[in-house]
């Protein structure tokens, strides 16, 4: 049976008491030297096991917690590899500010030119329409809503659950996300004088208002960073890059994100793996071959190993097919020849009768006077 931590501790607590006994002690029977070596034997390989689990965690990024294996967002091989793939990100995202949220983010969409009030909403409305929605359509919807009554709380207010649906069409669930601003410009108007609250835990009890939205909103409409905005990009990289343990939610893969993640980071790294989410690392058919990080992303990887899993399958499949083939091709082959051995007795049979029937007959000439 194999030996708990519990009675380890007790084999050292004997071991200790015996040994300062012996000091206290001149003479020491050879029973007691015999006894002292069978709980070294004891704790030896305990003590040997703990030490090898400790260096393969100091080695690794990984650690075992109920029979579960977890990365150790703090070990040094798992900060300098995180360091590593966030600095090659950053500045990829540097080189080539192609991406959507380069030009059309939420944080750009507010009109510069309006009063502060009037920017925070937009921020706001902004942040409301782009879930579940491309940035170059949630940017029309904005600037449909400007266009219309400038975006400005009062004015929205005035418009009817419609004439929201016709401005903000085609964002994704439009009807849904009228009847939420609808409800959001009379909280506003009513408990915060046409204004947006300034924490987190308000801005979440606003209709249509989810954690992602609420952090950014801090960000960008008050210039508070006090948690990672996840939206769909980061929890998907995040995950791929193995950043995270794995998370089901982008809210729980903020809470892993912000163990970890410096904070004078918070603000910047949404803003860097949403662009790289929307031009390399795709959800469907990501860039794996141009991306900066491919080799040491674990997500590539087991593509790559995935891939060749498959060709083996294919090969092995085929392989299958042709000894099949070559049977079958042997059996036909056997067959034939069967057929042709046949077909070759016979023509012998009929040659050696029709020769015994030509000799029968000249005999027969020659006996005839």
């Amino acid at each position: 049976m194999p030996i708990t931590r519990r009675q380890s501790k007790l084999f050292q607590k004997l071991l200790t008491e015996q040994q300062s006994s012996s000091s206290d002690n001149s003479i020491m029977t050879t029973n007691n030297d015999n006894n002292l070596e069978d709980i070294e034997d004891i704790i030896n390989p305990i003590k040997k096991e703990e030490e090898e689990l400790l260096t393969e965690s100091i080695i690794k990024d990984e650690v075992v917690e109920d029979n579960v294996v977890l990365i150790d967002y703090f070990s040094q091989t798992f900060q300098q590899r995180f360091q590593q793939e966030y600095q090659a990100i950053k500045n990829f995202r540097l080189e080539n500010p192609n991406a959507p949220v380069d030009t059309m983010g939420c944080s750009s969409l507010a009109d510069p030119l309006t009063d502060d009030k009037t920017k925070r909403f937009q921020s706001l409305i902004a942040l409301m329409l782009s879930s579940q929605t491309k940035d170059e359509i949630t940017a029309k919807a904005v600037n449909k809503l400007k266009e219309a009554n400038g975006c400005k709380v009062e004015e929205v207010n005035k418009l009817t659950e419609e004439e929201i649906q016709k401005l903000i069409y085609p964002v994704c669930f439009y009807k849904r996300k009228s009847t939420y601003i609808k409800k959001v410009c009379k909280i506003l108007i009513e408990k915060y004088d046409g204004d947006i609250p300034r924490d987190v835990k308000s801005l979440q009890s606003l209709p249509g208002v989810g954690p992602k939205m609420a952090y950014l909103c801090m960000t960008s409409a008050w210039n508070e960073t006090v948690g990672i905005g996840v939206d769909t990009h980061v929890h998907r990289i995040s995950n791929r890059l193995k950043w995270v343990n794995p998370t089901t939610t982008p809210e729980k893969t903020r809470l892993e994100l912000e163990k970890y993640v410096p904070k004078e980071e918070w603000n910047t790294i949404n803003y860097v793996l949403v662009g790289f989410g929307q031009t390399v690392c795709k959800p469907v058919g990501p860039k794996c071959e141009t991306c900066v990080v491919k080799d040491t992303c674990h997500y590539h990887k087991d593509l790559m190993s995935d891939k060749i899993e498959k060709k083996k399958s294919k090969k092995r499949t085929s392989l299958g097919k042709t000894k099949k083939e070559e049977e079958l091709e042997e059996e036909t082959v056997d067959i034939k020849e069967e057929e042709e051995e046949e077909i070759i007795e016979k023509k012998t049979k009929k040659s050696t009768t029709k020769k015994k029937k030509s000799t029968t007959t000249k005999n027969k000439r020659k006996s005839f006077p």
